[in-house]
């Protein structure tokens, strides 16, 4: 939700890449080449590894990492996304629909 709330407030593309099963991090391709690179201008606005708030939880997606998403400057994602977040006491689905809208299922 902060990457969609980002791409609308700031009225630009912001991408939200999954690195692996417990980080992540939000950030602005200002030089559009789909690449994290600082140097050339792109910005973090958040990294998160959810281990260190929230040991034991992992997301899953089923494809190989890193999963990007990429939010337009109306919070529209490029692709709809169904992820899985999972801890000993069992998992929850997400799903991130074209609309943008997330709906746990």
């Amino acid at each position: 939700m902060r990457a969609r709330r980002q791409a609308v407030k700031q009225n630009r593309s912001i991408t939200l890449t999954l690195a692996d099963a417990h980080s992540y991090t939000i950030w602005s391709d200002n030089d559009n080449d789909g690449i994290l690179d600082t140097d050339a201008g792109d910005t973090i606005d958040k990294a998160i590894d959810l281990h260190n708030s929230a040991p034991g939880v992992s997301v899953t997606n089923g494809t190989p990492y890193p999963v990007t998403l990429i939010y337009n400057s109306r919070g529209i994602p490029n692709t709809p996304l169904q992820l899985s977040l999972a801890n000993a006491m069992g998992a929850r689905n997400i799903q991130i629909r074209l609309t943008g809208h997330v709906e746990l299922l």
